[in-house]
């Protein structure tokens, strides 16, 4: 019995990973926050949330697939709301990769790096 709840808690990991990103936009960089944790480990369907400090905190969704994640947020900013692509792949255990875009015109890059992480 407490190998299959071991193994029930290992299938369905509700660990949240924080990494904390630098976001260039054109010749600016920003500093971001992306908390993400895997809610089906067969889909890869992953949840979290994407941080612009002191403007807005906004649930992502998405799918993890083969170190590969693409997800979206709706972003508000001066009292809009926008759509927001993010696609990463992640390049060691401890750091990802990747672009955010709006109607399919990426706008910025990114480097995340995992809280607490050390390579």
């Amino acid at each position: 019995m407490k190998l299959l709840i071991l193994l029930l808690i290992a299938r369905f990991s509700f660990a949240i990973d924080i990494y904390d990103l630098q976001v260039k936009i054109g010749d600016k960089l920003f500093h971001d926050i992306l908390s993400l944790k895997v809610i089906n480990t067969d889909t890869g369907e992953i949840r979290g949330e994407f941080e612009v400090e002191n403007v807005f905190k906004v649930p992502v969704f998405g799918i993890l697939k083969n170190g590969h994640l693409e997800g979206y947020f709706i972003a508000n900013e001066n009292g809009e709301d926008f759509k927001v692509d993010l696609r990463a792949s992640f390049t060691s255990q401890c750091t990802m990769e990747g672009s955010l875009s709006q109607v399919e015109v990426s706008f910025a890059n990114f480097i995340g790096k995992k809280r607490g992480c050390h390579e």
